[in-house]
């Protein structure tokens, strides 16, 4: 059946008050895996918006679930039909990283309260309602909170306007993101600059919630709710956070992130094929991550010197970090090959952002991320040289590091794909075993090296927890394939004074 996109169900909410009976609401999912747009409710088969739950159940319908639909006239509307589940889902926290706060264009839109999200609504004694001769300004929206819990049957709750308001509770408990009765797991947003870690769907029902209430308003409900929900283990640590120092990352942006990607080369045959997908996958991550991405490709080596040297020269005073990635070839002593084959150094680099050079990332963490070789050597077993050469033409060395380069400062923490004086790898068709492992189109499975290692833990884990995760699954995933004739272990050289939370 054609469709005409897809959609993530964010929330289920009750319809009306029977017990058997559901609404989808959802979110358009672009090709890239980005969600886009506000809130819709998601009709099924026969164009109505209410489904019965065993309708769900049978279809594997809940909160996460990627869906196709498409849009059919009903009731004299365009509305979004249901055509099939994916069988793939969306994880809450992507969702909650797109969000982006209202005012301009069509993508991601949330509120910060009640007033900017419902102009024309009022709240009385803790209850949002709307005048029944006004139209609801939207129907619906999506609003961020900072407090939340669940006080009988009820979403207790203050925006980040600082508006408290209690919501009758239409959410369904069933999936991953529901409601139970406990306090929700909601961290506060230190700044109203960020979408915090739950966000509400609230929207004015068509009918009087009660007889007692005042006959010519409409109050609003909530039908669905998006929560950064982490696990015991994960709360622990961010209780954690708080007695062990750890770096201010607060602000948005969180700082640059600078991706250089050395991929063609003046002499054709140190082309690097393949490292085009690193770099998107690098970008999306960061982007996620909430840092201003920038990238520069093929530089020679006094590009490169340039570009770190007028990076280190601007202002950061509103940055509360720096990353620096930089993919090529590279060569014993820690060298980079610029695309023109001349080396600059990775202490080159790093001298640039001392504190005597760069004097407002001062105190600040500095991170270099290098997918280049550390010299000429491969560990292999000799009984499997057959294999290697089978698979050598698909999967190559990026060489042309063997002492080993080390910070000389505070506040530095430098990570290579692999230890001093041995190849780093890279597939062709997918890129490096070290930054993602395969090609990511959306972010559904379990890639696990260090795009989907930090995506999927940086809010319970600092950096260095992650990385020594990474270092797991790239070897494990090596034993796995039968490739442990190219021995990649990637190495960390840190000088981090606290613990750096993403």
């Amino acid at each position: 059946m054609a469709t005409d996109g897809q959609a993530v169900v964010i929330g289920l909410s009750k319809a009306h008050y029977r017990e058997d009976t559901s609404i989808p609401y959802c979110l358009e999912v672009l090709g890239n895996g980005e969600v886009t747009g506000y809130p819709f409710r998601l009709h099924n088969e026969d164009g109505r918006y209410i489904w019965k739950n065993e309708q769900l159940r049978h279809r594997s319908i809940t909160q996460g679930s990627l869906i196709t639909f498409k849009r059919r006239p009903s009731e004299g509307l365009i509305n979004p039909c249901y055509t099939e589940n994916t069988g793939k889902s969306l994880d809450i926290n992507t969702i909650l990283s797109q969000l982006q706060f209202g005012g301009s264009g069509y993508k991601e839109v949330v509120y910060q309260g009640i007033a900017e999200g419902f102009p024309t609504a009022k709240i009385e004694n803790l209850k949002i309602y709307q005048d029944v001769e006004d139209e609801p300004s939207p129907a619906c929206a999506l609003i961020s909170v900072k407090e939340a819990t669940l006080e009988d049957r009820k979403i207790k709750f203050k925006t980040l306007l600082d508006e408290e308001c209690v919501l009758k509770n239409n959410c369904r408990s069933n999936g991953g993101g529901g409601v139970e009765e406990v306090p929700l797991p909601v961290q506060v947003s230190s700044s109203n600059q960020c979408v915090s870690n739950c966000v509400l769907l609230v929207k004015f029902g068509s009918r009087l919630e009660s007889e007692s209430w005042d006959s010519e308003r409409q109050y609003a409900v909530c039908e669905a709710v998006l929560i950064s929900q982490p696990g015991p283990f994960a709360l622990g640590r961010r209780q954690d956070r708080s007695s062990l120092k750890s770096y201010g990352m607060n602000r948005n942006p969180r700082g640059k992130c600078i991706i250089i990607n050395n991929s063609e080369f003046q002499d054709k045959a140190y082309n690097r094929p393949g490292a085009e997908f690193d770099e998107q996958a690098l970008k999306a991550l960061f982007e996620y991550l909430s840092f201003d991405v920038e990238i520069y490709q093929n530089l020679e080596s006094r590009d490169m010197r340039d570009l770190v040297r007028t990076i280190a020269s601007e202002n950061h005073s509103e940055s509360d970090a720096l990353f620096v990635i930089v993919m090529s070839h590279g060569g014993d002593h820690d060298t980079i090959l610029g695309v023109d084959q001349r080396n600059i150094t990775v202490e080159e680099m790093m001298s640039e952002f001392k504190a005597a050079r760069c004097k407002t990332l001062e105190g600040k963490p500095k991170v270099f991320i290098f997918q280049v070789c550390r010299g000429s050597s491969s560990e292999f077993l000799e009984h499997e040289r057959r294999h290697i050469d089978n698979t050598v033409s698909r999967l190559r060395g990026d060489s042309t590091l063997s002492r080993g380069t080390s910070p000389q400062e505070a506040d530095f923490l430098l990570a290579f794909a692999t230890t001093p004086g041995y190849y780093s790898y890279r597939d062709e068709d997918h890129g490096t075993p070290f930054i993602q492992g395969q090609q990511l189109i959306f972010n559904f499975g379990p890639h696990q090296t260090l795009v989907e290692v930090l995506r999927k833990h940086h809010q319970e884990s600092h950096l260095t927890e992650m990385l020594l995760e990474v270092t797991r699954c790239v070897v494990e995933k090596a034993e796995r394939d039968g490739l442990q004739s190219y021995i990649q272990v990637p190495s960390y050289s840190n000088s981090l004074r606290a613990k750096l939370y993403l």
